[in-house]
């Protein structure tokens, strides 16, 4: 992949104004495509947080509901679902959620 990196590199200064334009068009486009995706990145609304997966640390992640007043997750890269309160020492609690905690 560096490689071809560095070929891309070497051969920009022969490609022509019109061939430049389309590079840099094609380059913003893909630059603006990834502003969007990291501006969908979902928080906890009580911790202002960015919320990530515990399982595999991708930000990339839909709410999916919530059970017993608790907010459920599911993370788009490894598939698997988790709670806000996943990995943290309220995962197992049967005590109900106190304002602060989590």
């Amino acid at each position: 992949m560096a490689d071809l990196f560095k070929k891309l590199l070497s051969s920009v200064d022969s490609l022509t104004e019109e061939q430049v334009n389309t590079l840099l068009s094609t380059l913003n486009e893909k630059k603006a495509g990834q502003e969007q995706e990291t501006s969908k990145l979902v928080r906890n609304l009580e911790t202002g947080r960015i919320v990530a997966c515990p399982h595999c640390g991708s930000a990339t992640i839909v709410k999916t509901g919530k059970k017993d007043g608790r907010q459920r997750y599911k993370c788009k890269d490894c598939y698997k679902s988790f709670g806000d309160t996943t990995g943290t020492l309220h995962q197992h609690s049967k005590l109900t959620k106190i304002s602060g905690w989590v």
